[in-house]
C-alpha cells in the first residue's frame, strides 16, 4: 500500500513536470512568433523606407535633369539671338 502511494505521487510529479514542460514550450513558441512578427514588421518598414528614398532620388534626378534641359534650351535660344543680332549689324 505504501508502494502504491509513492507510485501515485511519482506519477503526479511526472504529470506535473510534463504539464510544465508543455506550458513552457507553448510560451516559447508564442514568444518566437512575436519576435518573428516584429522582425518581419521591421523588415517591411526598412523596405518601405528604401522605396521612398529611391523614389525621392528619382524625383530629384528628374527635377535636376529638367532644370539642366531648360538651361540648355535657354542657352541655345540666347546663342541664336546673339547670332541673329550680329548678322543684322
Amino acid at each position: 500500500m505504501l508502494d502504491n502511494h509513492y507510485e501515485m505521487q511519482e506519477e503526479k510529479l511526472k504529470m506535473q513536470s510534463m504539464e510544465n514542460r508543455i506550458k513552457r514550450l507553448e510560451f516559447e513558441e508564442q514568444r518566437a512568433r512575436k519576435m518573428e512578427e516584429a522582425a518581419n514588421k521591421r523588415a517591411e518598414n526598412m523596405i518601405d523606407a528604401r522605396k521612398r528614398h529611391f523614389e525621392d532620388l528619382l524625383v530629384k534626378k528628374n527635377h535636376y535633369m529638367n532644370v539642366h534641359y531648360e538651361e540648355n534650351k535657354q542657352r541655345e535660344i540666347n546663342l541664336k539671338r546673339r547670332l541673329e543680332t550680329k548678322s543684322m549689324i
